[in-house]
């Protein structure tokens, strides 16, 4: 059984071993969260030697050594197809009290990457400890039908006016109730149907009505 918990990564330097197209996915999952990637491998595929030459990772072309695993390395993942380099990167992690994911193996991880649905702030993520990555992908996909882009648009305005809110209103039930208010409102059905404008006007007067 895991903790949830969701980490900023922005900036912390993020080690991948692998170069292939698992390696990829989670190379732009890292400088998605805004990570410092760094990627040693033999071999990469196309995408990820394009980062490289761009700046936006530094990549390593050459087999895996201990002293790729600096000591500001903060989280470590795994994604080679050779158990003894799999071993080796869980063996320096572990002694290190690195973060360390191993592709596919959860007995050899600390931690592990939940399937994930995105809408703007919003994060829906889905685990099964491992045991079935292919029922966390069914799950988010009949996920992805009831969660549209919507609620990123409506999040954005929430964030736009949550500082005003708090300085307009005095208590934490004050806010809650005045947020209630829009949640029950109509504005998720009016921007699901692309009506933007006439949902951000009950928004707006959604507000207004809790604070008046």
């Amino acid at each position: 059984m895991y903790f949830p918990i969701n980490v900023d990564i922005r900036e912390k330097k993020c080690l991948i071993v692998g170069g292939g197209k698992v390696a990829q996915r989670k190379v732009f999952s890292l400088l998605e969260a805004g990570a410092s990637v760094q990627v040693v491998s033999p071999q990469v595929t196309e995408a990820i030697a394009d980062l490289a030459q761009k700046g936006d990772l530094k990549l390593k072309l050459a087999s895996f050594e201990a002293s790729d695993m600096e000591s500001d390395t903060f989280l470590v993942i795994g994604a080679t197809n050779q158990p003894e380099v799999q071993n080796k990167v869980v063996a320096l992690a572990e002694a290190q009290n690195k973060l360390v994911n191993i592709v596919d193996q959860p007995e050899h991880c600390n931690f592990t990457v939940p399937s994930k649905l995105q809408r703007g702030k919003l994060t829906l993520t889905i685990s099964t400890d491992g045991a079935s990555p292919g029922l966390s992908r069914r799950i988010r996909e009949q996920l992805e039908g009831l969660f549209g882009n919507e609620y990123a648009t409506l999040l954005d305005w929430m964030a736009e006016t949550r500082r005003d809110m708090i300085e307009q209103l005095e208590t934490d039930l004050d806010r809650k109730e005045v947020f209630d208010r829009v949640l029950d409102s109509d504005v998720l059905d009016l921007l699901k149907q692309g009506k933007e404008e006439e949902a951000r006007k009950l928004f707006n007067s959604s507000l207004q009505s809790g604070i008046n």
